[in-house]
């Protein structure tokens, strides 16, 4: 019951990392839909930024960074709500597919080597999506626009400088290709490093 959503984070190695295997993360969440997703999203977009202007992302080791990332984006630094850090919101071993869902997911991909980083929203069934397309800010704030807390705060001050700040980082480059949100979604890291143990 409820809005139900999920994010999640893949992290690439860095250069100083002893893995070379990606590190893989998700977390499920109740009652963060829409508006509540873009500003959440927001602040991840914020973090990625900072640590991309000073470098700091190079040095980030996987375990770090995803956990850094699903800590911003489920403490709501607007409204002071907090959800998806317990045990029991813990879905990284699941295909987006197998979770609960109707309201979409945030898919985050980072690359410390690289020093770049990427995001993508799904809409799911309940708003007409297919969970799998990668959509931008615009399309997912469209897919909400007729739920009563995107009437009443269309114009508030938080929803108005999340979405800006996505829609400036999607012009910069780093909305994430179709390629890696399927990635993401169905676990392909993990099936690639379980089918690598098994033949070994």
């Amino acid at each position: 019951m409820g809005q139900r959503s999920q994010m999640f984070v893949q992290v690439q190695p860095s250069k100083h990392a002893s893995s070379q295997s990606p590190r893989r993360e998700g977390r499920h969440y109740h009652w963060v839909w829409g508006p509540h997703m873009i500003v959440r999203a927001a602040q991840v977009v914020r973090l990625l930024e900072t640590a991309t202007e000073t470098k700091a992302i190079r040095y980030w080791s996987a375990a770090e960074a995803t956990a850094g990332i699903i800590a911003t984006y489920s403490v709501n630094q607007a409204t002071g709500e907090v959800q998806g850090l317990s045990p029991y919101d813990d879905v990284s071993g699941a295909r987006l597919e197998e979770c609960d869902n109707n309201n979409g997911a945030l898919l985050v991909h980072v690359d410390p080597a690289g020093e770049a980083y990427s995001f993508a929203f799904l809409i799911g069934s309940e708003n007409d999506g297919d969970l799998a397309t990668v959509t931008g800010v615009e399309g997912l704030m469209a897919a909400f626009t007729g739920y009563p807390w995107h009437k009443e705060r269309a114009e508030s001050e938080e929803l108005e400088d999340a979405y800006q700040t996505l829609l400036e980082a999607e012009d910069r480059g780093h909305l994430m290709d179709q390629a890696t949100a399927d990635d993401i979604a169905d676990n392909t890291a993990q099936d690639d490093a379980e089918q690598i143990a098994q033949a070994v």
